[in-house]
């Protein structure tokens, strides 16, 4: 009779197999393009590099660099303006935004906030961020 610890490792041994399968596939596959990635790669880090050496900041969530007049969003957790969220967010999610002084906004202040930038022609889709 087999035991659990036989069937276990029957078991580990035929997944490990077929991941090991897939990955010689996966690796053929990516072979064509190999040398452009890593050249890519190369030129992105010496951008990054340079970006690094003029002090920009970075947004948070993807790390672009934000340069002079860009539009993002600052406090202590920069985003750009991809990244920044959208003006329906103080209405959706009101306890993520504080007040310039540090302390949390309150869900009136954040409506108040909101209806500014409608009543100035703005849309709830718009991005939070500002020129830098």
């Amino acid at each position: 009779m087999m035991k659990i610890t036989d069937t276990l490792k029957q078991r580990w041994r035929e997944a490990s197999a077929l991941v090991n399968q897939i990955d010689e596939e996966r690796m053929k596959l990516l072979e064509p393009t190999e040398k452009r990635w890593h050249a890519s790669l190369d030129a992105l880090q010496l951008v990054n590099d340079q970006c690094q050496a003029h002090e920009h900041i970075r947004c948070e969530a993807c790390q672009a660099p934000i340069f002079d007049g860009d539009h993002y969003l600052g406090g202590d957790t920069p985003l750009c303006e991809e990244c920044a969220p959208p003006y329906q967010d103080l209405i959706d999610a009101p306890e993520f935004f504080v007040h310039g002084d540090g302390n949390p906004a309150t869900p009136e202040q954040c409506r108040e906030w909101f209806d500014a930038h409608i009543a100035a022609g703005g849309s709830p889709s718009d991005s939070m961020a500002r020129p830098a």
